[in-house]
Order: C-alpha cells, then structure tokens, then sequence
C-alpha cells in the first residue's frame, strides 16, 4: 500500500522482519529512505518496551541491512527520525 503525498511515496514495511524489508526495497528500488518506524504513543512505548525496541531499534538494523542485501547501500540515503523528549523530530542523515 503506498500514498501518494507532496511528491513522496509511502510504503509500509514490517520493521521486525528482514524479508518483508528486502521484498519491499528490491521492488521499489529507491534512492532516499525515511524510516519513520516508531511507537504512537510513549506510554505503550513503555508497556511494550521489548516489541519498542525491536521495531525501533533492532528495525533499524533490519532496514540496513535489507539495503545491504539488495546491493543498494551506494545509491540510497537513510534518514532515521526518531522523536526527542520535546516531542518534535529530529532528522539524521547516514550515510551507507
């Protein structure tokens, strides 16, 4: 499922899956990668801090890797957001 938004593409991944991650990314094939993976809400964060951590922490592996596989690592740029205590985003850029 993908939504067409300000010129970009949204496209659902499991983030606890590698697989789903490389099927997903050899499909599509992009250059930019917004991983946007995170919990909605901090109290579930905390309730589920073993499944948060997978998803947003390990997914982040996950995702690499899949780039690593599907031999994009020299043509795609990651930029992991992650939420700050202020509640605002911060973008990082990797370079892979």
């Amino acid at each position: 499922m993908f939504i067409i938004y300000l010129g970009f593409f949204f496209h659902h991944g499991e983030m606890t899956n590698t697989t789903s991650l490389v099927t997903l990314l050899s499909k599509i094939k992009p250059d930019e990668i917004y991983n946007l993976a995170a919990q909605s809400h901090v109290r579930v964060s905390f309730d589920l801090a073993e499944y948060t951590a997978d998803c947003t922490g390990i997914g982040v592996l996950r995702l690499l890797e899949a780039i690593k596989i599907c031999n994009l690592e020299k043509q795609v740029k990651l930029y992991q957001v992650w939420m700050n205590i202020h509640l605002l985003y911060n973008i990082i850029l990797i370079e892979y």
